[in-house]
Order: structure tokens, then sequence, then C-alpha cells
């Protein structure tokens, strides 16, 4: 609001002083415009350190720092302070709205879950931090937020919602955007709802332990399986076998570690990867042929369950 009435009184004064003068003039004087001190809002503004960044999977999360309101307090903290733990950085439009105290209030109830596998959460919108306080002092039951367990950061310059790309520019306010980002400060994924729909908590959590998991085992992670059991039960419904990239069928240690026979006795190490990719052809081969020998013995069982059901009149097929 002061900024407005600030800029409001300057163009107003610019204005009058060119009625007066050409604009010759006063380009070349600047003293035909008057000089505002305009006050500092350095403690309102959030503080991105790095410019004309356009953050993407994979990629290091542009950085931040700013002034957020932690336990009822007045905090700087910055992107750095996260590392070494998993961070979970989601925007919302405006406090005192419908919507986000659902998605605030949610991720508040569920910090625990977060905190156990050592990720942090960071709210972020472009109110100012005594706004968030404001919310943050109100009641639930008046609108409010209450008890809040982790960080509202002020991006009051609207910089941090900007570099992230989720800035609306002609309403001033950030899409629903919602960022992975890794103990390396590398953005793992990033989510952009538009403005009516609100975010999953448990999926957040889904996600993260996801990528906890590649990030230890090494691992994909199929659909809803946030780990090695799920990931395994999901493949053996379709009968897909453990297959890894090309390159990873062969590493230099495995064959280094063969044992040499009168097959592989001067051999390249290109002859010798053909001769392990054969043997391991040859497996899922057999693999295969188990698992049809399987289906026919099933098969047969079942037709010899029909036959009995039949000769009891239990069925008709």
């Amino acid at each position: 609001m002061i900024g407005r009435l600030v800029a409001k009184n300057l163009a107003q004064k610019a204005a009058n002083v060119l009625k007066n003068e050409s604009s010759i003039a006063v380009l070349a004087s600047r003293k035909a415009i008057p000089r505002i001190a305009i006050p500092s809002v350095q403690c309102v503004r959030g503080i991105h350190l790095g410019h004309n960044c356009l953050v993407k999977v994979q990629h290091p999360a542009p950085a931040f720092k700013g002034t957020a309101v932690i336990d009822g307090d007045f905090k700087e903290i910055d992107i750095c302070d996260f590392r070494g733990q998993y961070l979970v950085l989601f925007f919302y439009p405006l406090d005192f709205t419908f919507v986000c105290p659902t998605e605030i209030i949610a991720f508040s109830d569920r910090i625990k879950d977060f905190k156990a596998i050592n990720t942090a959460v960071v709210g972020v919108s472009c109110d100012s931090h005594f706004s968030h306080l404001a919310w943050i002092n109100t009641p639930r039951k008046h609108g409010g937020l209450g008890d809040l367990k982790y960080p509202l950061l002020a991006d009051f310059n609207k910089t941090i919602a900007r570099d992230y790309n989720v800035l609306l520019e002609a309403d001033g306010v950030p899409l629903r955007g919602l960022f992975i980002i890794d103990p390396q400060g590398v953005v793992r994924q990033i989510t952009v709802n538009d403005l009516p729909v609100g975010r999953s908590v448990d999926e957040v959590l889904r996600l993260v332990k996801a990528f906890q998991f590649t990030d230890k085992h090494g691992e994909v992670v199929c659909v809803s399986s946030p780990d090695q059991k799920g990931s395994r039960e999901f493949k053996s419904k379709f009968s897909v076998p453990n297959i890894k990239p090309k390159s990873s069928y062969v590493k230099t240690d495995q064959l280094s570690a063969m044992e040499e026979t009168e097959e592989t006795r001067g051999l390249s190490a290109a002859q010798l990867e053909r001769v392990v990719l054969l043997d391991q052809l040859k497996y899922y081969r057999m693999q295969v042929a188990e698992m049809q020998s399987k289906k026919e013995e099933i098969k047969k069982q079942e037709t010899s369950t029909i036959n009995i059901l039949k000769e009891r009149d239990c069925i008709t097929v």
C-alpha cells in the first residue's frame, strides 16, 4: 500500500513538471523531477541470489533467502540452511484465503512424518511476513492457521516466485507450485497446480520416500510404490524380469572377476561382455520357459476343476 501511494505521488509530480517544461529540458536536468524518499522494504523482501534462472528437474534449485515466520518470530532463512536434507518448497497464492489454509494446515499436521524422513517443509507466498504472522496468530476456527510447525517465507517483491516460474505476473500471485529439492540442492520433482486445486500431502510424502529409496538403492520405483517391496510386487504382476539398461549389464569389475576358462582365455573385453550377455539371455529364456510351464500347469488345474464342477452340475459352461 505504501509503495503504491509513493509511486502515485511520484507520477503525479512528474506529470505536473512535464506540463511546464519540455521533455528535452526534463531529461537534461535530473533536478526537474523532485526526489522523494522511498521507505526501505528490505525487511519484507525475499532476496534471490541468482536472477534469470529457470528451474528444471535435475538442475540446481535457484538459491533464495528472505524473512520467514517460525514459531511466532521473524527469522532470516536461506536455501543453504536445508542442505543435507530433502526440502519441500511449496507456493500458495495468498494469505487469508480458502483453499490455501487447508493445504498449509495439512502439511503442518503431518510435519512429524516429514521430519522422520529428514525432510523440511517451507511455504511461500507473495504476502509480507507481517501478514504471515497475523494469519498464524488468528485461530483456525476464525479462518487462521493457528500453531504452525514449519516456516512461512515472505516473497514480498515476488522474486522467488518469479525465478521458480510460478508467478502470475498480471495477478501478482503465484500458482500452487511445489518443488522437491534433494540434500545436494538439486530439483527432483516439480508440480504446478492452477489456483483452484490444492495438493495431496500423502502424495508428496510418497514422492520424497521414493526419491530417497532410489538414492539409497539405485533402483527404480513403480507407480504408487515408494519402496523396493512394492515395486517388485507391481512388476511381478506383469511378469517383467528385472532387466537393467545395457550400460549396466556388465561392469568392468564383473569382467575382471570372471574365472578364466578355455572358452574365455584370450578374449577381449568386448568379447567377454558378449559371453556374459549370452549367459544372461540364456537365463532369461529359461525363466520364460519356466513361467510358461507354470502357466500350462495352472491351466490344466483350472480345466480339471471346471470338469469336476460340471459333473456335479455346479456350473454350466
